[in-house]
Parts: structure tokens; C-alpha cells; sequence
């Protein structure tokens, strides 16, 4: 029997006592895997926030003025929230593709799929 690490996405046949063989397959993330196109994907999401608030925040101090930060501060809020739901969810449930994992547990597949 060959041991894997946990993150290897290796799959290996191990006998079973009928004969027949058994495909058991390491659960974790696999290597190698995101191309060009996938990396430049994930560059510009991690960039696309960035830019909506340098592009959004002028029009909003022309539109509240002086209460930008309390707006800025009332809208941080909900989003810590969220934050502190995640990570207990995590510990909870310790899964890559998480919130798939979630929403599949609470509403089925299909939900969970629509998740991401």
C-alpha cells in the first residue's frame, strides 16, 4: 500500500475481500491544475474590489459628503458579521469549496452548486 500526502488528488485501487477493487481517492486540493487563463481569472477578481471602491468612492462623497466614513463604517459592519460566520462555519465544517459544502448540507445539491 502506497500512503499519499492528504493535498494529493491521487486515486489508488485497494482490494477488497470479494476480489473486486475499490478506487479510494485522497480528498484534498490537486496540484498543477490552474493554467494561464485560470490564474489571470483569479488575479482580476482579486483586483475587482479594489477597483469598485476607488472608482465608486468619489461619486459617494459627492452624493453624503462628510458622512462618507460613517456609511463606510455602517457598510463594514455586516460584512465583519459575515466574516465571523465563515470562520465559525469553518471550524465547524473544515472542507475546501465551502460554502458548496454548506449550502448542499442545508438545501441539496442543486443549491449548493448555484453557491459555488
Amino acid at each position: 500500500m502506497t500512503s499519499a500526502p492528504p493535498s494529493a488528488s491521487t486515486a489508488s485501487a485497494q482490494p477488497t475481500p470479494g476480489g473486486d477493487q475499490e478506487v479510494i481517492s485522497a480528498k484534498g486540493l490537486a496540484t498543477g491544475k490552474v493554467g494561464l487563463i485560470g490564474a489571470v481569472v483569479i488575479g482580476i477578481s482579486c483586483i475587482a474590489p479594489t477597483y469598485t471602491l476607488t472608482s465608486g468612492l468619489g461619486p459617494t462623497i459627492s452624493a453624503v459628503g462628510e458622512f462618507v466614513p460613517a456609511v463606510l463604517l455602517l457598510g463594514f459592519l455586516p460584512m465583519l458579521l459575515v466574516a465571523f460566520a465563515y470562520r465559525e462555519l469553518n471550524n465547524a465544517v473544515p472542507d475546501s469549496g465551502t460554502s458548496f459544502t454548506w449550502a448542499t448540507k442545508a438545501f441539496g445539491p442543486w443549491v449548493g452548486w448555484m453557491g459555488g
